[in-house]
């Protein structure tokens, strides 16, 4: 099942579908300009391209900022991560 999602998600956005699921976020494609290379001698700047973005729902932020987690052992794991990333 989670293949298939995350199958289906990689297909919508490929095709330039915004894909937005309610309660978590939206998938999208962002176009960004070429620009110029610092360390590339051979290759003064690139091209446009794509990215893949992501935007997450204010509910998720929320839920995520408030710390409403019902797994324990991660939120334990993101606090320890956080910890970790601060010293």
């Amino acid at each position: 099942a989670y293949c298939a999602v995350i199958n289906g998600i990689k297909r919508a956005v490929a095709n330039g579908i915004r894909l937005q699921l309610y309660g978590f976020g939206i998938f999208y494609l962002q176009l960004h300009k070429g620009h110029k290379m610092q360390f590339q001698p051979l290759q003064n700047t690139t091209d446009d391209y794509l990215v893949l973005k992501f935007s997450a729902s204010s509910s998720l932020n929320r839920h995520i900022r408030d710390g409403r987690f019902t797994d324990h052992d991660l939120k334990d794991n993101i606090q320890n991560a956080l910890k970790e990333s601060e010293a």
